[in-house]
């Protein structure tokens, strides 16, 4: 989870790959640009439910929340990315994340 710039809390599968510190701390950063970026549609397009972003080794979809907040997942696949994202966004709305 990524607040204002800053990592907040995480946790990581056994098994999955975990960058290093220093790469930590740019994810964080990239998390806010491309999460910013996105929402700057939303006037027109709408509010922003999730951001998708699927690479060779991993997916990872974020979550914008209140307050610049942003609850990210990595994912390998195969996974159902509609029962995913549906059971998440359910989960924050119903405690009041979004």
């Amino acid at each position: 989870m990524v607040k204002e710039g800053e990592s907040i809390g995480w946790f990581v599968k056994p098994g999955v790959p975990v960058p290093n510190e220093s790469a930590s701390a740019m994810k964080v950063v990239q998390t806010e640009i491309v999460t910013s970026i996105i929402k700057q549609n939303e006037s027109y397009l709408g509010k922003v439910s999730y951001i998708h972003v699927k690479q060779e080794l991993a997916d990872v979809i974020l979550f914008p929340l209140l307050d610049r907040t942003v609850f990210c997942i990595v994912l390998q696949r195969p996974y159902d990315l509609d029962g995913v994202t549906s059971m998440v966004s359910e989960s924050l709305k119903a405690h009041s994340f979004v």
